[in-house]
């Protein structure tokens, strides 16, 4: 084999593995960022569900046939709970449901929510069994007050995280498509 040919594998070889370790030890930093953007979204969401709930609530529509209806819209987990912490609607349960769940107030992102206006938390959730991205802000209707809490499954950070290693390995030609 000629020099230039060995100079060159021993280059393409040092760019590989020079990408390989950059690109793995921003892995969690690219996680955490996957998570933030996510929790900006789910809070964005949170507040548009607040405004309809507030607008629902002078209407005195059940907040367990609101959260579900926003809960359908966002394809998302939508859990209203009063300022007491006792879950009024969960998106997830039926409401013959509602009265087995633990009381929420102890909960970081409803802490948050009632303390600053908002709060978001990753964490297991006990009901669904799954690690979860939890979004929430309090509202005050008038007749009711309390808070609205968005939250999908982590599952979908992986499923990104799993894309961008994906591309990444084809763009290192390990991968075909």
């Amino acid at each position: 084999m000629k020099f230039q040919k060995k100079l060159l594998l021993a280059f393409l070889f040092l760019v590989a593995i020079t990408f390989c370790v950059n690109y793995f030890s921003f892995d969690p930093v690219i996680r955490s960022f996957f998570v933030a953007e996510s929790t900006e979204e789910y809070l964005k969401q949170a507040k548009v569900a607040r405004l309809l709930i507030m607008a629902s609530d002078s209407k005195g529509a059940a907040p367990q046939v609101i959260a579900m209806k926003i809960g359908k819209e966002l394809n998302a987990r939508v859990t209203i709970v009063d300022q007491r912490g006792v879950v009024m609607g969960d998106s997830s349960l039926k409401e013959t449901e509602l009265g087995r769940l633990d009381n929420h107030l102890q909960r970081p992102e409803i802490q948050d929510a009632l303390r600053r206006g908002s709060g978001h938390a990753v964490r297991y959730s006990d009901t669904l069994k799954t690690p979860m991205v939890y979004a929430a802000v309090s509202f005050d209707g008038g007749v009711s007050s309390g808070v609205v809490r968005v939250s999908r499954p982590l599952t979908h950070v992986s499923a990104r995280m799993a894309k961008l290693h994906m591309m990444a390995g084809r763009a290192l030609g390990v991968c075909r498509a």
